[in-house]
């Protein structure tokens, strides 16, 4: 009878919407592991959950999200039970159930829709994941169009003018007026109707309709407001205007900050205002100008930028600590300047990750001349530099979530300070090696370089006659030969001239290497290499394949002999990623087959390394790592292999001691990885990769644990 009483009472229903949003907000999932807040609030869903069944009390608790992220709902624990037990796909709709979507909002709030309208829609709904957003996005605009705005006028049938006085019939009209369908698809009556109001618009907003159709609304509409914004902003503040360059420059950068890319998927990314202006970092541009630029969004009717506008007057202003978020993630896939903006952060944010790895062997090392950047990855870094302009507030974007916000902000700036600090250093370490390349050799005598370059090679000028193009190409082709001898530089210096002289000489480069000992051509073979994909990542010719196989018959040749494996580990670590990049641009069966050579060579250096503690060396745990992980990329990858590693190296293992781990990872021994610092040197990210490529996902959550 007490069981019956309660299920007499009121239902309740908890409704947790887009809870993907746990995996894609910073705050509850960083590093791929959640916050403790986060899990917090899953394990009260799951807890009233349990309550509510046991007890047998009218609570349901629904979860609405995107199914590409119900993989990641085993780091919480408890979830994936009862997601297995209580999952449901909602199924795809028909045609029927379409035109029920359109037609019974347009009813229920008492206005009008065609029926023409809604065939044309149902017809042009197009398959994928943001289907049911763009109609509704292009309802709500066709609405707007047949009630809040005034047609011009034209002639109907019985050769009086008529006007659209608002609250219309939603028509075919106004579907071509928001971009939904070309003007000369409309029924014959409409297209002068139409015409006369597309005449009237700028020249600019007409551009927008050339290419139409339901899946372009959404572009058409975000457009136009990208458009007019400095306009919509002057109107309001005309004692300070803005330029339209400076009002676009906000809303890119906005929207840039109010995106991400999590997994290859874009999805939203909330930031407060003050946030999003110090990314903007202009003096003149201050939250309240951002905040007035960006409210064309949130107008009713746009709202495409959370908070909305509202009738309610305290919703238009906003203030710094004010979160802003985009309304859906179809804005991000439909709008195409917007997809853009969203790729290029992605592309801005992975090479600094890469940068930063760079970075940090050389601020680890005590800032050493040797760990500073070649010249190739140099040019690389510095346009990516002043591609992306990073500031303070840029680098604290990406940077591990602290609760002291002055830490976070000192952090930022000392980061921020190492970065310019290496690239200048860098610069200038390879000064003279850059105006050399820079001014060639056929204008060497007619340009500064000229002195760099001789003050390098102990070269000296007499007379006028051998400032001659021809001879100052002897003679500095002859030093650069004594240069090249020399055992005081290093084997990136000595590329250039050698790739030079195989400019003026075809065959030379092969002939120089030949004459070098295994070890040093080898060296040698990697740096030329890596310049010549500086150089031309295109580049496809003979040398290049000569030198690939030369690496391999060298590599086999130093592995048969006394083989100094941290060596040939660091090698061959650089080997496998110039192969990479070389196919990743020049994509060849040949190509996928050697980086395959020599990834699994990695795999064997590892496994060897592993299997005898007489060859351990400290600091080699991080060469390891990246071997492995090269392999679990573009290998032979097998599970009786991964197994050879775990039964090593791995402490999860059964009756598996733990001294090679200990050895290799020690706890409070940290290897640097983009945003973070892994303690055990990475062992324990390693072993996760590993058991996660053989399919242990009880492990993967183990290593993750400890």
């Amino acid at each position: 009878h007490k069981n019956d009483r309660k299920r007499k009472a009121a239902n309740l229903m908890i409704l947790v919407d887009q809870f993907e949003e746990f995996f894609t907000n910073p705050e509850n999932f960083y590093n791929e592991a959640p916050s403790q807040d986060s899990q917090i609030v899953v394990n009260l869903i799951l807890e009233t959950a349990r309550i509510a069944i046991k007890k047998n009390i009218p609570v349901y608790v629904v979860c609405t999200m995107r199914s590409d992220y119900i993989g990641q709902c085993s780091v919480f624990r408890g979830l994936p039970e009862y997601i297995g037990f209580s999952q449901f796909f909602v199924p795809r709709l028909k045609r029927k159930d379409l035109k029920q979507v359109i037609e019974e909002p347009a009813i229920l709030s008492g206005n009008r829709i065609s029926q023409r309208l809604v065939e044309r829609l149902v017809f042009d709904i197009a398959e994928g994941v943001d289907q049911l957003p763009i109609l509704q996005h292009a309802l709500n605009q066709v609405w707007h169009a047949a009630n809040n705005v005034r047609l011009p006028a034209s002639v109907g049938s019985d050769g009086n003018d008529k006007v659209g006085q608002g609250n219309e019939e939603m028509d075919l009209i106004h579907y071509a007026m928001v971009g939904g369908m070309p003007a000369g698809e409309l029924p014959d009556e409409q297209i002068p109707r139409f015409q006369q109001w597309f005449d009237e618009l700028p020249p600019l907003q007409q551009k927008h309709f050339q290419e139409t159709g339901l899946n372009k609304v959404i572009e058409i509409h975000a457009s136009g407001l990208y458009e007019n914004a400095w306009e919509y902003y002057n109107e309001k503040h005309p004692q300070h205007p803005i330029t339209q360059h400076e009002a676009k420059r906000i809303i890119a950068l906005t929207f840039s900050c109010l995106t991400k890319i999590d997994n290859s998927r874009a999805v939203r990314n909330r930031m407060s205002l003050d946030e999003i202006t110090g990314i903007i970092n202009s003096p003149t541009i201050t939250p309240e100008v951002v905040s007035e630029v960006l409210s064309i969004y949130r107008e009713e009717g746009n709202s495409f930028v959370r908070p909305f506008k509202t009738a309610d007057p305290a919703t238009h202003n906003i203030t710094g600590d004010t979160v802003l978020d985009i309304t859906h993630e179809s804005l991000i896939r439909n709008w195409i300047k917007l997809n853009t903006w969203a790729n290029k952060e992605f592309e801005y944010y992975s090479t600094y990750l890469d940068f930063k790895k760079q970075l940090y062997r050389w601020k680890n090392s005590g800032k050493k001349s040797g760990f500073m950047l070649p010249i190739g990855p140099l040019t690389y870094f510095e346009n990516w530099y002043n591609n992306c302009k990073p500031n303070k507030a840029w680098i604290k974007r990406y940077a591990e979530i602290q609760e002291d916000q002055a830490k976070a902000n000192s952090d930022a700036e000392a980061e921020l300070g190492d970065v310019r600090e290496f690239i200048k250093r860098s610069a200038k370490k390879v000064a003279v090696t850059r105006a050399f390349m820079k001014y060639g050799a056929k204008r060497i005598a007619t340009t500064a370089a000229i002195v760099i370059m001789l003050v390098l090679i102990g070269f000296y000028w007499y007379d006028a006659d051998q400032k001659q193009n021809s001879r100052v190409i002897k003679k500095i082709r002859k030093e650069s030969s004594a240069l090249m001898k020399s055992k005081e530089v290093g084997y990136d210096i000595k590329a250039f001239p050698l790739l030079i002289e195989e400019r003026y000489e075809t065959g030379y480069m092969m002939k120089y290497l030949s004459g070098l000992d295994e070890k040093a051509r080898l060296s040698m073979s990697v740096e030329t290499y890596g310049q010549i994909l500086q150089f031309d990542k295109h580049d496809k010719r003979k040398i290049k394949f000569e030198l690939i196989n030369l690496l391999q018959t060298d590599y086999k040749g130093l592995l048969a002999t006394k083989p100094d494996y941290p060596y040939l580990m660091t090698e061959l670590n650089k080997i496998t990623s110039l192969l990479a990049y070389d196919n990743y641009y020049n994509p060849t069966d040949d190509g996928e087959k050697m980086l395959r050579y020599f990834v699994d060579e990695g795999y064997a250096l590892a496994d060897r390394f592993f299997s005898n503690k007489e060859l351990f060396k400290s600091g080699l745990s991080s060469e390891i790592n990246y071997a492995i992980q090269q392999w679990l990329t573009f290998g032979s990858v097998t599970n009786e292999k991964i197994n050879s590693l775990l039964s090593h190296i791995s402490p999860l293992e059964e009756g598996r001691e733990q001294s090679i781990f200990n050895l290799y990872y020690p706890k409070g021994s940290y290897e640097t990885i983009g945003d973070g610092r892994n303690d055990f040197n990475g062992g324990y990210q390693t072993l996760a990769s590993l058991y996660a490529a053989s399919g242990n996902t009880d492990k993967v959550l183990q290593c993750f644990d400890l």
